[in-house]
């Protein structure tokens, strides 16, 4: 039987990745399908916060443990060698639009899942043409999305699907620039360090 995994709120310092960060009226969007989330799953399940709603483009120092320099030394390193690269290869891309219209419900998580990420994942492929992450960060996944629940309690998956089978997202973000965020995870005060905008 699947069953999800439980996750804890456990601090990790000095993480630090490259995201998109909804502006307020889409935030209050997702707000409204974790509501409906809470309301189908009640204790089950706790939501990311309003302040730390993202689609990662990719992690720059993410949370294991990095063996021969603190995550600080490895991130100062990359800033200092491809923050204006980062910057220059996204001014490349024009601004563009995603849209979430699929939940989906896995082990770890639940995700809104965009439909059309194609604009997104060619931005993430040409920085890592053109950048060097530090060599235990895990690679940036290959699905666009954006996680809005994590789970409390072990409990049957294949449950939890029927139970939010009938919840259909529709939401619509714009993007027109990525920020360099720091601490950007669960029970923490992200902070933005940098903006790189899209070609105006």
């Amino acid at each position: 039987m699947n069953k999800t995994n439980i996750s804890l709120l456990i601090p990790s310092p000095d993480e630090y990745n490259v995201a998109a960060m909804p502006n307020k009226e889409e935030v209050e969007e997702i707000i409204k399908i974790q509501g409906e989330l809470r309301s189908l799953l009640g204790e089950t399940i706790w939501l990311t916060s309003p302040n730390t709603l993202h689609c990662t483009l990719m992690e720059i120092i993410c949370n294991v443990d990095y063996l021969d320099k603190t995550r600080e030394e490895h991130f100062l390193n990359w800033y200092n060698n491809y923050n204006e690269i980062t910057r220059e290869t996204i001014a490349k891309s024009q601004p563009f639009s995603l849209t979430f219209n699929e939940l989906c419900v896995s082990e770890s998580a639940i995700i809104l899942k965009a439909s059309n990420p194609e604009p997104f994942n060619s931005i993430r492929q040409a920085l890592l043409g053109s950048i060097k992450l530090p060599t235990q960060t895990k690679l940036p996944p290959s699905i666009t999305h954006c996680t809005i629940a994590r789970y409390n309690q072990e409990v049957n998956l294949d449950k939890l699907r029927v139970k939010t089978a009938d919840l259909k997202p529709d939401i619509r973000l714009f993007i027109k620039e990525f920020d360099l965020m720091k601490d950007l995870g669960p029970d923490f005060h992200p902070t933005k360090l940098e903006t790189y905008n899209l070609s105006k």
